[in-house]
């Protein structure tokens, strides 16, 4: 009776990790297609590539500070791990 409650928690952080691994998944698989859509548009040079994905992965990066900056403005009662 006592492995119950240490199970519960387990089982529920798992559909925020599919929800986190399937949005990874997709936003990797959206960069490129994004990416070759919009290239003819502006010349189809390397640099456009370049950009693009420059692009993405600046807001990518960006997510970490603004997860940090979320969490350190959060109410202490409130407080949540984003982690």
């Amino acid at each position: 009776m006592t492995s119950l409650p240490l199970q519960m928690p387990r089982l529920s952080a798992i559909p925020y990790a599919v929800a986190i691994f399937l949005s990874a998944f997709l936003l990797f698989q959206i960069e490129p297609i994004i990416a070759r859509y919009i290239l003819p548009w502006f010349g189809g040079t390397p640099a456009v590539w370049t950009a693009c994905m420059l692009f993405f992965q600046v807001f990518l990066l960006g997510g970490m500070p603004t997860r940090i900056f979320l969490q350190a403005i959060s109410l202490p009662g409130t407080r949540r791990s984003f982690t």
